[in-house]
């Protein structure tokens, strides 16, 4: 896990979990064709991704399967799943029906498809949208719990925790601050709501 391209501290909020990287892997032809069987384009952003991360597996603590499967192929090995989005290909599912896509230029997409049809823009690239899918099963996981607050209010409860922004994780549509052990996401809509919606783990309660 240490050889993976992501930022140290979400390496660490990974190394919580066990992580491997044992999932089903296509090389450039079979992921292609795989792609192209289900009616996705195999654009240079999903067979990158692949290639970089395909085989990487999340679990939870206690939990089996996977809370992530990463990598188009692997998506498209363990699921029926077929074209839906434009031009979006699915490189990333998650636990309680996340589904992470790239577009054709590389830009990252999630759908919280138990509660929504269509994907939200989420991050820059790749790599911030692995980044961003480790983190938001780290927030859901937290041992204190978290709290969900209505409104643009990241900036607000980061403050109360002391937390710093998480520039490798945040894009013009999601926005995080963290430290080691407490977390804060802010997005501009999406998980079933059409407004800013502000996540962050509970407080610890004084004595």
């Amino acid at each position: 896990m240490a050889n993976l391209d992501l930022p140290s501290l979400v390496l660490g909020f990974a190394a919580l979990h066990r992580v491997d990287r044992e999932g089903p892997r296509g090389d450039g032809e079979t992921t292609e064709a795989l792609l192209a069987a289900r009616g996705f384009p195999a654009h240079a952003a999903a067979l990158g991704f692949e290639a970089r991360y395909g085989g990487l597996r999340v679990f939870e603590p206690g939990a089996d399967p996977p809370a992530l499967v990463v990598g188009p192929y692997s998506c498209l090995a363990s699921s029926p799943y077929s074209k839906g989005e434009r031009d979006l290909v699915p490189v990333i599912f998650g636990a309680d029906d996340a589904i992470y896509s790239l577009d054709t230029r590389g830009r990252g997409w999630t759908c919280a498809a138990m509660v929504e049809s269509v994907s939200r823009p989420s991050a820059r690239d790749g790599r911030q949208l692995l980044a961003q899918a480790i983190l938001w099963r780290a927030l859901v996981n937290h041992p204190a719990g978290f709290v969900t607050t209505e409104g643009v209010h990241g900036a607000e409860r980061a403050s109360e925790r002391g937390l710093s922004p998480l520039a490798d994780a945040t894009s013009d549509h999601e926005s995080w601050w963290a430290d080691a052990s407490q977390l804060v996401v802010e997005i501009a809509y999406g998980n079933g709501y059409a407004g800013p919606m502000t996540y962050a783990t509970a407080r610890a309660r004084p004595g």
